[in-house]
């Protein structure tokens, strides 16, 4: 009997623990190494629709309930009109999840299942034989140790080692370079409580948790009730307009005078108060122009971070493991030929990374505002839109926004004019943008992968 193909996954995040329960049920060896020790602050705690899906290939969701983590419902958009987005109805939800205790959860599953687990473990280096990763140099505790590995998952989160230090290919999204600063409120109002909302289409007493987002001047701002009683409340700048306040006043300052914009964000916080200290990032979009090599891949943050504005971070991190997991099983099983495989996984991920940055560009193009740097900057350009990225964006539009008879001589920022009027007067397709995988009880990487379509053609 052969020996199990090792694999390492760098990296203990949501991407990083999900390829490697995965891989770990599936019969390979599986090394994991996290420079940090769990259980570790994160940012980035609302789902969209495709986790339970997820949770329930992990085996988790039960778990996620026991935890006391929220249902996410829908979405309250104060967009210079007010929209709801109500899952509910279609009896579809999702979770809010304080990531310290779900990323915590995700790595016991990852050593229940059989994984090595190795935290407070930096990479130090990694050794390729043309494309092909050779081994990984770790460094614990002063000892450093080179481990040999037949396949390498690079779930680095925005450190992104591969891309950054070796692949040359990590590139800026110059439409949403922009700045977050986000605190912890108690006694804040039950966003579904919004008198602004009732009598909105959609609306109904039993909404379910939904997340608060508001257009400001300069900005939005974004609000996830959480299960500990705090309510996580963020701003979202544009960077030109951060730098040029920063001179004026402290971050907390800032901060606070831009939630004052928000007659919403007034209303959930009248009776709340601060519980934290006001957090910063910044510089936070960008993706990658390789996506998997010939015995690696990039998942989550380490490939791509897009923006905030529809919570897709954690969720799609976690679906593109599923993705890598499934082209590493069917690497092995050697019936679909490596560089289709490989091929597959790429523009998998680029669809659906450029699909949500079309929405997301129209989103911000129906914003408002149009006064301020945040409308005039945050549009994708022909320096975003590399390659094959503009028919990508034309195919996101033909399937998110109906109604076009011919796009081929519109360029990217008509079609971001024309999907913000749409959105502006019908949301609905809000739904069909963000990424959602069929109900299913069977635990198997065949299904995920004949989930999303990855087949041998007949040529």
């Amino acid at each position: 009997m052969s020996e199990p193909k090792k694999i390492v996954i760098i990296g203990g995040g949501p991407a990083g623990s999900t390829a490697a329960i995965l891989l770990a049920k599936a019969g390979f060896e599986v090394s994991l190494y996290e420079k940090d020790c769990h259980p570790r602050y994160h940012i980035g705690e609302s789902g969209i629709l495709s986790l339970p899906w997820i949770l329930q290939q992990l085996d988790l969701e039960e778990r996620v309930i026991s935890l006391g983590c929220k249902r996410k419902g829908g979405v309250l958009f104060d967009w210079n009109e007010r929209w709801l987005i109500n899952w509910g109805e279609s009896g579809q939800y999702t979770y809010h999840v304080i990531r310290s205790e779900f990323d915590h959860l995700l790595l016991t599953r990852a050593r229940e299942c059989g994984v090595r687990v190795y935290e407070e473990t930096k990479v130090e280096s990694i050794e390729f034989n043309g494309d092909c990763v050779e081994s990984v140099s770790v460094l614990h505790k002063g000892d450093v140790k080179r481990v040999v590995c037949d396949y390498l998952i690079d779930a680095s989160g925005r450190a992104a080692i591969l891309a950054r230090r070796y692949l040359d290919s990590q590139k800026p999204l110059n439409a949403f370079q922009n700045v977050a600063l986000w605190g912890y409120w108690l006694k804040a109002k039950p966003s579904h409580t919004l008198k602004d909302f009732h009598g909105i289409q959609g609306y109904t007493k039993d909404l379910e948790n939904p997340i608060v987002l508001s257009s400001i001047p300069n900005g939005w701002i974004w609000g996830i009730p959480l299960h500990d009683k705090t309510f996580s409340v963020g701003v979202v700048l544009s960077q030109k307009f951060y730098n040029e306040e920063k001179k004026k006043k402290d971050k907390k300052v800032l901060y606070k005078e831009s939630l004052e914009q928000s007659q919403i964000f007034m209303s959930l916080l009248e009776k709340a108060y601060l519980v934290s200290s006001v957090q910063q990032t910044q510089d936070w979009s960008y993706r990658t122009t390789k996506w998997a090599g010939d015995n690696y891949f990039l998942a989550g943050d380490a490939a791509v971070f897009i923006d905030p504005l529809l919570s897709t971070g954690m969720t799609s991190a976690m679906l593109s493991s599923v993705t890598a997991a499934a082209c590493i099983k069917a690497l092995e099983k050697k019936e679909i030929a490596r560089e289709k495989i490989i091929h597959f996984y790429g523009d998998d991920y680029q669809k659906r990374f450029w699909r949500l940055s079309f929405v997301i560009g129209a989103l911000y193009g129906a914003k408002g505002h149009v006064e301020d740097l945040f409308h005039q900057t945050h549009s994708l350009t022909s320096d975003d839109l590399q390659g094959s990225a503009y028919e990508e964006i034309k195919q996101s539009f033909s399937s998110v926004i109906s109604g076009l008879e011919d796009l081929k001589e519109l360029s990217a920022s008509d079609l971001q004019k024309i999907a913000a009027d749409r959105l502006r007067e019908n949301f609905k397709e809000y739904a069909q943008i963000i990424p959602k995988l069929p109900d299913s009880k069977p635990h198997s990487l065949e299904l995920c992968f004949e989930t999303i379509a990855l087949k041998e053609r007949s040529t």
